[in-house]
């Protein structure tokens, strides 16, 4: 047995020689939350579907998926403001109920050009660029 090793890492995490520094944001008394669900997202209790975020340009500009009642993806485009809400599919993406197919946004440039992929009705993932 190596009983020299226990009592060195004890050491280490009692002296703190092993912090990790944590920045704390404190927050805003001027903070927002805007709350929004695609249209056509489904909403059943325990479902899974519902919407997803998972970009935002320097504009305020998001795009994400939804997944509405029949377990589909679909794409989403919601300008800063939400004056505008783009829904879309791209071509091929599989529509297959109960499947997760569908149409998957990750990421919206500042000019709201939006990269993703899509994973057809075969199962294959392939990558799209939907432009405005």
């Amino acid at each position: 047995m190596k009983f020299g090793t226990m009592p060195f890492l004890t050491t280490l995490f009692v002296t703190g020689v092993l912090t990790i520094p944590v920045r704390l944001a404190a927050q805003s008394s001027s903070s927002e939350v805007t709350t929004f669900d695609a249209p056509g997202a489904g909403s059943a209790a325990g479902s899974g579907s519902g919407t997803f975020p998972t970009s935002i340009n320097d504009e305020g500009t998001i795009t994400g998926r939804y997944i509405d009642a029949h377990n589909v993806n679909h794409g989403f485009l919601r300008t800063s403001g939400g004056d505008d809400f783009i829904t879309f599919d791209a071509p091929g993406a599989g529509k297959t109920a109960g499947s997760g197919q569908g149409t998957l946004p990750e990421s919206v440039s500042d000019g709201g050009s939006i990269t993703g992929h899509y994973i057809d009705s075969n199962n294959v993932n392939h990558s799209f660029l939907w432009t405005p």
